[in-house]
């Protein structure tokens, strides 16, 4: 595959992935990516993906939940 960047060659990696919302942000270790050694591009499988939206709503349910006993 290529990079849709650079158009160089990407590879497997593992890597980090990144969330930042408004009274909290997320750092995932260790996410299964493809990256472009040239300019450091990062893409996602769709189920990584799918994985980690489905753990930030549960995360932005719990937080509210938090926000509100805190209140």
């Amino acid at each position: 595959m290529k990079c849709a960047n650079c158009g160089h060659e990407i590879n497997k990696v593992i890597s980090r992935y990144c969330i930042n919302r408004s009274g909290y942000q997320l750092a995932l270790e260790g996410v299964p990516a493809y990256g472009c050694p040239h300019c450091g591009a990062r893409y996602f499988a769709e189920a990584e993906v799918d994985a980690i939206q489905e753990m930030v709503q549960d995360l932005e349910r719990d937080f509210k939940k938090v926000m509100a006993i805190a209140g």
